[in-house]
């Protein structure tokens, strides 16, 4: 399941011209039946490790999640690598802030069912 943000652009003038655009802010995964979501997981598409205290690690929001393992890669080693739910990434490996540009991870985690999540995607980091 997806959550989208609407954005629209007005561009003022005599003739007023508007865009409407969907943006997709972050991915949620759910394991749910018709009537309980058992456990819930939110992964933001960036963040700005630039020290102004918003938005400064990325990490996936998660709910009923019991065992998990979450890596971040660039295009060819690990970044950052974590089996606790409460460690973030911070946009530093091996002591050096990131460039700019696009990572991938993927998260590895079982709820308290059982139930199992394989995630693949991609985050911006941007300074």
């Amino acid at each position: 399941m997806y959550r989208f943000l609407s954005i629209f652009l007005i561009i003022g003038g005599l003739a007023a011209c508007s865009k409407h655009d969907d943006i997709l802010l972050y991915s949620s995964y759910y394991h749910q039946d018709a009537d309980t979501i058992y456990s819930a997981i939110h992964i933001p598409n960036s963040f700005t490790p630039d020290g102004d205290g918003m938005n400064d690690m990325f990490y996936p929001s998660m709910n009923g999640i019991t065992n998990y393992s979450f890596a971040i890669y660039d295009r060819s080693n690990i970044v950052f690598e974590t089996n606790d739910l409460n460690e973030c990434w911070n946009g530093i490996s091996n002591g050096i802030m990131q460039a700019n540009g696009i990572y991938s991870y993927t998260i590895s985690a079982t709820d308290y069912t059982g139930y199992k999540y394989d995630i693949e995607g991609f985050v911006h980091l941007m300074l």
